[in-house]
């Protein structure tokens, strides 16, 4: 479905978009002048070997972007037990020392590094973006019974990434490949 997305925000021929396996990307070895993968490494399993593999593919003295999402403040059990029912996997706690490490043991250097938080958003907040999921096309059109579940259960989702982001902190990070 992402790939489809993709394809349709962007209309350009020189652009490929495809799947492909994290841990074994189908790639020669120094191929791309950049890799960014985002925040995406969070949810591979074995993210040492995924970052090998972002070492391999990327040139001599080419650059990774990423930008980890970490707990800067240690949330409570609840919130990270929500959080790992909703998204249907134990989260994997890092710190920023952490993912930085994860690079760096691989042969990165760090090249620019800038430190986020996340804002506290307000229940009105959470309650508009709520009604403007429930008046989308493909959902306004379904049973008042439907819309109030998918609206509660959204709300629900919502208040607990709201809660959990609050301990939250994100850095956009750019390594570059040693040749040495």
């Amino acid at each position: 479905e992402s790939v489809n997305n993709a394809k349709a925000r962007v209309n350009r021929r020189e652009v490929n978009f495809m799947i492909a396996d994290a841990l074994n990307l189908p790639f020669d070895s120094d191929f791309f002048d950049m890799v960014i993968c985002s925040n995406a490494t969070s949810f591979i399993k074995d993210k040492s070997k995924a970052v090998k593999e972002f070492f391999r593919v990327v040139k001599p003295w080419g650059f990774i972007a990423t930008c980890p999402m970490y707990y800067v403040k240690e949330p409570p059990i609840e919130i990270l037990e929500s959080i790992s029912d909703i998204l249907g996997t134990k989260l994997d706690i890092k710190t920023k020392k952490d993912w930085l490490n994860l690079f760096i043991k691989r042969g990165f250097e760090i090249y620019y590094t800038n430190d986020y938080r996340f804002d506290y958003q307000s229940r009105k907040v959470i309650k508009d973006l709520v009604t403007e999921t429930i008046n989308k096309p493909h959902i306004i059109s379904l049973s008042q019974v439907v819309k109030e579940k998918i609206s509660y259960r959204w709300e629900n989702t919502l208040s607990v990434f709201n809660e959990n982001l609050s301990h939250v902190g994100y850095s956009v990070i750019l390594l570059r490949k040693r040749e040495e």
